[in-house]
């Protein structure tokens, strides 16, 4: 049996897109051991932006969880250390995120709140 969670199909490197969250929102590698160092010289490089909005660092789950939301329910948070602190520090915002979006998207933010 493999030490890999069954969750883990791919190995690609850093940026590469995976795939899409229920909305469209983009999933990207996070695998920081494949960055390319002449594109990410520093850790400014690898702060990600939705416009002026600061998400976070490419591409963390924190980033992940505020891109996600914005994008989908126009939601900004404060800058957190653990996307766990998004969903137990403001539940105001959670609730308006859950009434203000589909089905889909409240059903994904759950699986993230309980993930």
């Amino acid at each position: 049996m493999s030490d890999r969670s069954p969750n883990i199909t791919t190995n690609d490197p850093f940026g590469s897109l995976l795939g899409y969250a229920p909305g469209g929102v983009a999933i990207y590698s996070s695998d920081y051991n494949t960055a390319d160092e002449k594109e990410f010289p520093n850790d400014a490089a690898f702060r990600s932006y939705v416009g002026r909005e600061y998400m976070g660092y490419k591409w963390q789950c924190v980033e992940f969880a505020r891109r996600y939301l914005y994008s989908e329910c126009s939601n900004v948070f404060a800058t957190f250390v653990s996307s766990v602190r998004i969903f137990s520090s403001s539940p105001s915002s959670m609730i308006y995120a859950f009434i203000s979006a589909s089905d889909k998207i409240s059903d994904f933010l759950l699986s993230l709140a309980l993930s």
